[in-house]
């Protein structure tokens, strides 16, 4: 199965990684594959996790000047704003492929 993009687009939806570990599991899905789609797929939702914990840290840190604390934090919800877009495209995209059924 040459399925990368669909398993990055898994990846990105709000589907349980459980389910989706499982689902695939079952299905021809090369190993390496498997791996660097999984590795792709979650780490837009790593660095949205680091960059609101860094703002968080900064935020309790009353050293830190608060400019810079700011731009963390508008870099934060950029992210998060960009991971939806990204989100409800996968949807789409996975949609596409096996459309819903009535």
């Amino acid at each position: 199965m040459e399925g990368w993009p669909v398993l990055i687009a898994l990846r990105l939806s709000p589907v349980p990684t459980v389910l989706i570990n499982y689902v695939m599991s079952l299905a021809d899905v090369n190993v390496r594959v498997y791996f660097f789609s999984t590795a792709a797929g979650m780490v837009p939702f790593l660095l949205r996790a680091i960059l609101f914990g860094a703002a968080a840290r900064r935020v309790t840190d009353p050293n830190i000047d608060s400019k810079v604390t700011m731009i963390w934090l508008a870099v934060a919800v950029f992210v998060t704003v960009v991971l939806a877009r990204v989100a409800t495209r996968a949807k789409a995209m996975i949609e596409r492929v096996e459309p819903p059924a009535e």
